[in-house]
């Protein structure tokens, strides 16, 4: 297979109509948004297939008709390894590896081996909606550094406040999007320097969350927690990712959980004994290893289909709208867009929803100190897109129109 598609072939292949499937995306409108007649743009999965090879390799196993009790393929380990190494220019020892059926279980299982109930767990908000309730669900509390916004847009980090946070709170464990969801921020290496710095400072175990590590748009490169000045923080570093992202493979879920220092595998393996004594599914593993293995260029065509629908949203908004502020999209398959300057924040769900019968995320979700802000998912087809913005345009002419 040549090692890149062309997003028209992309769609040609891949696009399908996921209604009446039991999608959360599609068929579960109605619980989300009390109807059905909106275009979903919300939970983060693709209205793709995934590659042909993965399909073949599923089915040839379903065929073989037996499903006891299974080994991990051989081949799996290294097949991971080769990913990152291939794709991020890194490549972590097969003995670091722990598995998991998902990136929040995961977290759930590391704030349980680490910490304490009550104990502080530092996260950089806005951000994805599990970093404020995973520590909340097991009796932690989260401790919000807000990101900054400059004028372009574009999301950084305010080093002061986050070590007054560590400082004041006595933070043990800090949560790190990376990339980050929803700002679609890549953090330099400069600035993962200056955060692992203060936290080592301060002995705060850094949990990275690298799932959206595939997605990238920008010039600069993604760079792994555990790659920092040549693995420099490792022993203080647990880093989780999954394919289920890249690959579409949300409901076939395996997480991998990366862990340099012998200690902390060790204090990991000694709470998941106490809680864990499952095989991970035989379907799951060998769809991620399949797509690991062979699906490089699916993946070039679906990137270029999501920047086409980034460039699409902003493009048709911004000539209607041009004071609507979308942050520059560096990684990720999430648009993140600031409405304030046309909606009061108050009523931007019933706009979003009843006005323009688009289903989103709002502020609520990701930043509640930053309200105002809508997350697009922008792995649709572009005809998704396009009457996304088309409604959109026509919600905002009638508030003018009032």
């Amino acid at each position: 297979m040549s090692q890149t598609i062309t997003k028209e072939e992309f769609l040609s292949r891949y696009a399908l109509d996921r209604r009446g499937s039991n999608s959360i995306k599609w068929d579960g409108l109605k619980q989300r948004f009390r109807t059905d007649d909106v275009i979903p743009m919300w939970v983060a999965d693709m209205d793709f297939k995934v590659p042909e090879t993965v399909t073949a390799a599923l089915t040839e196993r379903i065929n073989h008709g037996a499903f006891g009790y299974a080994l991990i393929s051989p081949t799996y380990h290294q097949t991971f390894i080769d990913w990152l190494t291939r794709h991020h220019g890194y490549t972590p020892k097969k003995n670091w590896l722990r598995f998991t059926s998902g990136t929040i279980t995961t977290l759930f299982w590391i704030l349980h081996a680490f910490t304490k109930p009550k104990d502080n767990i530092l996260i950089l908000s806005p951000v994805y909606y599990p970093f404020y309730s995973t520590p909340q669900d097991t009796g932690r509390t989260p401790i919000c550094s807000e990101l900054k916004q400059d004028k372009t847009g574009r999301f950084y980090i305010d080093f002061d406040d986050v070590e007054t946070k560590i400082k004041e709170h006595n933070v043990k464990v800090f949560i790190l999007c990376n990339p980050h969801n929803p700002v679609s921020r890549i953090w330099s290496e400069e600035e993962l320097v200056k955060l692992f710095t203060l936290c080592e400072a301060h002995n705060v175990l850094i949990v990275s969350d690298e799932i959206h590590e595939d997605f990238i748009f920008g010039p600069d490169p993604f760079i792994p927690a555990l790659a920092v000045q040549d693995g420099r923080f490792k022993d203080s570093i647990i880093a989780i990712t999954s394919a289920s992202k890249t690959f579409n493979l949300a409901s076939l879920p395996v997480a991998h959980t990366i862990i340099p220092n012998e200690a902390h595998r060790k204090q990991f393996d000694a709470y998941v004994a106490t809680i864990d004594h499952t095989q991970l599914p035989v379907l799951d593993l060998l769809a991620t290893e399949t797509a690991y293995q062979t699906g490089d260029a699916w993946l070039t065509g679906l990137l270029a289909v999501i920047k086409d629908n980034y460039e699409i949203l902003k493009n048709t908004l911004l000539e209607a709208a041009p004071k609507l502020v979308f942050t520059p999209l560096e990684a990720t398959y999430l648009a993140w867009v600031d409405f304030k300057a046309y909606v009061d924040p108050e009523e931007l769900d019933n706009f979003m929803i009843k006005q323009c019968r688009v289903g989103v995320n709002t502020s609520p979700n990701f930043a509640p100190a930053t309200p105002g802000f809508v997350r697009f998912n922008l792995a649709a087809h572009p005809d998704t897109v396009k009457e996304t913005a088309n409604r959109i345009i026509k919600g905002l002419e009638a508030i003018n129109a009032k």
